[in-house]
């Protein structure tokens, strides 16, 4: 099995290297390194039914998400300077593109995650230890989160400096492909059955999901202090016939990129991976 994947891994990155520019896959190796070392992180805070703070589990799901790989994904043919790349203002924008892909996936991934018992790597689990709130609550303050990010994105790429038309034209299209990354996800959340199943069209109408029941020795909402004194059984079991008014996803909705022109290559690469 090791030697089959080490195959797999050198046919992928042969042709990686066939139409990628030498800077642009170095970026992807040493991004594909830190999601690799973050998805270890991950694995073992769900062994550990470890839950971190907002912040501190941004920094780890940026990672374990591979966002930055994506996003290098769909440039890798073009040429942009590291320096560029590092500038203070570029940087910031990726960091806010992808905390807008985590929160787009953790929110739709929940209830998903829920049902298998994995959902302490999410968050909406890091937000109800943090803020103490509910799962409602919780939504609503993630859904909060995306617009604020998504206003201070949509700002900021209006200020990007000048670099020379050649590099500009290049960061403008890399640029392109991490915004079209919200938008491909949005819909591919609703083409695939990954996390909706049957009722994805349903829910897209109604943005309502019934929340699934934790499995044992899986149940973080037993761990929260601020929901166990609302039950002094705390068993919680009437949380599985409740309705989740999902209003964090409508701001997603409502979040448009005037650039995006790339759509279809994202679906494409979701389609493929789906």
């Amino acid at each position: 099995m090791i030697e089959y994947n080490a195959h797999v891994l050198s046919s992928f990155w042969s042709r990686v290297l066939k139409f990628s520019v030498p800077s642009s896959a170095l970026r992807l190796r040493k991004s594909l390194e830190e999601y690799i070392e973050a998805v270890c992180v991950e694995a073992s805070d769900r062994e550990e039914l470890a839950i971190r703070g907002i912040q501190e589990y941004l920094q780890i799901r940026r990672g374990s998400a591979a966002t930055r790989s994506i996003f290098l994904i769909g440039s890798l043919h073009v040429e942009i300077p590291d320096e560029v790349m590092e500038h203070p203002k570029v940087e910031s924008l990726t960091v806010k593109c992808m905390d807008l892909v985590v929160i787009h996936n953790d929110l739709y991934s929940y209830n998903f995650e829920r049902k298998h018992g994995i959902h302490g790597h999410n968050l909406i689990t890091a937000i109800m230890k943090e803020k103490r709130l509910d799962i409602q609550g919780s939504f609503n303050y993630a859904g909060k989160m995306f617009q604020q990010i998504g206003t201070a994105f949509l700002q900021d790429i209006k200020r990007i400096p000048k670099f020379g038309s050649k590099v500009d034209k290049a960061l403008h299209f890399h640029l392109e492909v991490m915004c079209n990354w919200i938008i491909g996800m949005e819909e591919w959340t609703f083409r695939s059955e990954r996390y909706f199943g049957k009722q994805r069209f349903e829910v897209r109408r109604t943005r309502t999901v019934e929340l699934a029941p934790e499995p044992l020795r899986r149940q973080y909402d037993l761990m929260m202090d601020h929901l166990n004194t609302v039950s002094k059984t705390s068993d919680l079991t009437s949380m599985s016939r409740v309705i989740i008014r999902a209003t964090g996803l409508d701001s997603l909705l409502r979040f448009t990129v005037p650039i995006a022109i790339y759509y279809c290559f994202t679906l494409l690469i979701y389609n493929v991976r789906n």
